[in-house]
């Protein structure tokens, strides 16, 4: 069953609307963290292969089908939630209040969904510590790099767990501000930084140090123990998805836009930490930069 649901080729289509609403949020979140030039982010945006390489691997481990009820805290565009829908006919919901330097956000989720109907998912334009859901009425949960950007990440938690159906499943990745690289600014990072001794570093650097003010220093030490208090069992670390071939995408850009920035800046610190002796040690000592964990809501 799960084969003749994935076989079809997903068309995404990206409007001049929607590139016109990207470059807009591009290019408030590089003047926010002053590393990159706009086009590194409009990348993130619209080249949609890489969310659906990520997707595809960590919604097949996770089994979704038809019959499963997704939320995604911290939702973006719905990238994700449209493609979700797409593979496995799930229901998804992003939950994305767009504040900050996504303010115009509002306007680039509403054009994606327009300009792709075939694909739905609910949209949802409230916090992570408050969804609004009724308790217990979702099967999984997933939320990637969005916890260090919260309001309050344990409060985030407790929301997760409590609309989580028993036997649920959750799936986070967020940034970890115990290893020796910033993922935001691309930059070595001094390990366990609190937030003066961060926007010093930053401003040595040469970057904008105010986009720390919105940063959750969040380790993984302290992301255990949200999820441990919030009541979650089966609590897994690390990335334990084995990458999988997703279906054919295509995706209709306006005619003459190409999405991928070709100059993107080489970060020596990035390629370092990414290297399979570096994080493995790194992961031992609990200092990896990019935590990965996987829990269950007992029955």
């Amino acid at each position: 069953m799960e084969s003749k649901l994935t076989e079809a080729t997903i068309t995404i289509t990206v409007t001049s609307s929607l590139v016109r609403c990207a470059k807009v949020m591009a290019s408030n979140y590089a003047q926010a963290i002053g590393a990159d030039p706009p086009e590194f982010y409009l990348d993130y945006y619209l080249n949609i292969q890489p969310h659906l390489n990520f997707l595809y691997s960590v919604g097949k481990a996770l089994q979704l089908g038809p019959r499963t009820t997704v939320v995604e805290i911290g939702s973006g565009m719905g990238t994700r939630c449209m493609l979700g829908n797409a593979i496995w006919k799930a229901r998804f919901i992003g939950v994305e209040p767009h504040p900050n330097t996504y303010a115009p956000l509002q306007n680039a989720i509403k054009e994606f969904r327009e300009s792709n109907t075939a694909y739905s998912y609910d949209s949802l334009a409230t916090s992570g510590e408050d969804t609004g859901l009724p308790p217990a009425c979702v099967d999984v949960v997933l939320s990637s790099e969005v916890l260090e950007h919260v309001q309050n990440p344990e409060r985030v938690v407790l929301e997760m767990y409590r609309i989580l159906k028993p036997g649920g499943r959750i799936f986070v990745s967020t940034c970890s501000y115990a290893s020796f690289y910033e993922g935001h600014y691309r930059s070595l990072w001094i390990p366990f930084f609190r937030r003066r001794a961060g926007r010093l570093w930053i401003r040595y650097l040469g970057y904008n140090p105010t986009f720390l003010n919105e940063i959750n220093f969040i380790t993984r030490r302290k992301l255990v123990r949200y999820f441990q208090k919030a009541g979650f069992e089966k609590i897994r670390l690390g990335w334990h998805f084995p990458w999988e071939t997703p279906p054919p995408l295509t995706v209709v850009y306006p005619e003459g836009f190409d999405p991928h920035c070709p100059h993107k800046r080489k970060s020596f610190w990035q390629g370092f930490v990414q290297r399979a002796r570096v994080h493995k040690l790194l992961s031992i000592l609990g200092m990896e930069y990019k935590i990965y964990l996987e829990a269950v809501k007992p029955c």
